[in-house]
């Protein structure tokens, strides 16, 4: 069931790319997060999430190097479109958020994978 899959995997896909642009557009530093930061964040997320629903939908095999293959692209095109950059090139932070939201997938996955194993 692919749908099934590709649906519930959505809000993961959601919370990895909001997580990574919130920490990215804040350089790290946490004490300056608002609502807003959270807002735009939350974009990112929506389209990463949408954008990674299409796309499972569309792959007939999917695998750990495909989702987070996904991820990191999708994120990084979501990102761009929801906000300028806040560092670098107009790439430059949209690539990094990129690259935090594909360690976050496979963080999670390697997580999910030992809690199932034991």
């Amino acid at each position: 069931m692919p749908y099934v899959e590709a649906v519930k995997d959505a809000p993961e896909k959601f919370g990895e790319a909001w997580l990574s642009c919130l920490l990215v557009m804040v350089q790290g530093d946490v004490s300056a997060l608002t609502l807003k930061h959270a807002q735009i964040a939350a974009q990112t997320g929506l389209i990463t999430a949408l954008a990674c629903l299409v796309g499972g939908l569309l792959v007939r095999r999917r695998t750990l190097f495909i989702d987070i293959l996904f991820t990191g692209i999708f994120t990084t095109i979501a990102d761009l479109s929801a906000h300028p950059t806040h560092f670098g090139g107009p790439w430059d932070e949209a690539i990094v958020t990129g690259l935090g939201a594909s360690l976050l997938a496979l963080g999670f996955h390697t997580v999910i994978s030992r809690r199932k194993a034991s």
